[in-house]
């Protein structure tokens, strides 16, 4: 559930956090785990026979792409299905993964959404001009929306700001 939670939290698809779940839990020795995920729900349920049937559900309101996480996260889960890893060495591994700190500094994690939107500017027909100024708008709204970000708002606001903001300038 664990690494559900983190591979959905981290941009990866609900039908792959699905194949995650059923390869991980067949790889510990579990069969028949039924599991759901949603935009922002997991939920997991086994019964072995004769028992009572246990079902456990996440939440995961936090999101965002972090791909780096989400390919080790995908990584462990492999190891786990094929074996390679057992139970407490996928829970250090996961233990591990939630508290690392992310691979990119400040700087690159600042400007990457510029760069990416000089670039599609770009690749859409723009000129270098057009992207130099995507580049400089995205820079320059950049501030604003990692406040958004820090304020608690829902999500919605800052796609808002930062379409409004982008648009007008």
């Amino acid at each position: 559930l664990r690494i559900a939670a983190g591979m959905l939290a981290s941009g990866a698809q609900t039908d792959d956090v699905e194949a995650a779940i059923d390869g991980v839990t067949t790889g510990l020795g579990l069969r028949g785990v039924q599991a759901a995920v949603t935009f922002s729900t997991i939920s997991v349920s086994w019964s072995a026979p004769g028992d009572t049937p246990t079902t456990m559900l996440r939440l995961v309101r936090d999101k965002g792409p972090e791909y780096s996480r989400l390919a080790d996260l995908a990584e462990l889960a492999n190891r786990l299905r094929r074996g390679k890893l057992d139970l407490a060495g996928g829970e250090a591994a996961v233990a591990a993964l939630a508290v690392r700190s992310s691979p990119y500094g400040r700087v690159v994690t600042f400007a990457a959404p510029g760069a990416s939107a000089a670039g599609a500017t770009v690749m859409f027909g723009g000129s270098i001009a057009d992207a130099v100024a995507t580049l400089l708008i995205a820079l320059a709204v950049q501030p604003a929306l990692a406040g958004l970000d820090r304020s608690g708002l829902p999500p919605f606001f800052r796609l808002v700001f930062g379409s409004a903001a982008s648009t007008v300038l």
